[in-house]
């Protein structure tokens, strides 16, 4: 196996509690029905895996991603309901919640490493949501 592609499964396998391996692929299983679907299969053309994706998602979830909001980071890059962060914007997981957005402007950002955790929280807050 590539070097490269084996570190970034083991940092997949760290991060993630939807990595189930089928076959030769290992993948997070998104919508956790336990299966490989075609939008989750990297080996699938991308225009199939969007297709399959998209018959999957109901009408909030469609509307959500046309949308893109500011969103506070926290000083330690958590994904807390009450911000501690500088400058204005909104709570991202109040957004992903209520209005199934999930792109974000970040206008103040603390430091390089708050800003990488706070991906990595809301990555991990993501897997939790419906697909």
């Amino acid at each position: 196996m590539n070097t490269n592609l084996a570190a970034r499964e083991e940092l997949l396998r760290q991060e993630s509690n939807l990595l189930i391996t089928s076959g030769d692929v290992t993948f997070r299983d998104l919508n956790k029905n336990g299966r490989l679907d075609i939008y989750e299969d990297p080996n699938r053309p991308v225009a199939e895996r969007v297709e399959d994706l998209l018959s999957q998602m109901n009408l909030a979830e469609k509307a959500g991603m046309l949308f893109i909001n500011g969103a506070i980071v926290n000083e330690d890059g958590s994904l807390a309901e009450q911000p501690n962060g500088p400058g204005h914007g909104q709570i991202a997981i109040q957004l992903i919640k209520q209005q199934k957005m999930n792109h974000f402007n970040l206008w103040q950002i603390p430091a390089a490493t708050v800003a990488a955790h706070w991906h990595n929280n809301l990555q991990r807050y993501a897997e939790q949501t419906r697909l």
